[in-house]
């Protein structure tokens, strides 16, 4: 019923619906069903921007287009992509977090008797420490 076009409504969802959903405060500690939960609230305006049925399967939404979905990262992806940028931040500010997460790197290093940081090898070779 929007008087926006489709376009329109897909930049609006993405500039301003999902980046209050990616604050950092409100929504950083949800648990997975939190998430599946506010989804099921957002799946429809999702579905409505897009013209589809609501009652289709969300697959729909969040698979890539190469598999005939519409590329759309869910809350819970986006969410966890937020933290890893957060947690990156801290690592490349050296700030008081990032050298203690340096230090427990190094200390983790130790215990495991590797002349190079264990994240810089191989997963499969060391994936038992």
């Amino acid at each position: 019923t929007s008087p926006l076009s489709s376009e329109d409504r897909i930049y609006a969802y993405k500039t301003t619906l999902e980046k209050k959903l990616l604050y950092v405060l409100p929504t950083c500690s949800f648990t997975y069903k939190q998430y599946m939960e506010l989804d099921r609230l957002l799946s429809p305006t999702l579905f409505n921007i897009h013209k589809i049925q609501q009652n289709c399967n969300r697959n729909v939404l969040y698979s890539s287009r190469e598999f005939g979905g519409l590329d759309i990262f869910s809350i819970y992806h986006l969410q966890g992509q937020a933290k890893l940028q957060f947690f990156f931040m801290h690592y490349r500010n050296n700030d008081t977090t990032g050298k203690l997460m340096k230090i427990s790197l190094q200390h983790t290093q130790l215990e495991t008797g590797l002349s190079q940081p264990f994240y810089s090898k191989k997963f499969y070779k060391n994936h038992f420490f």
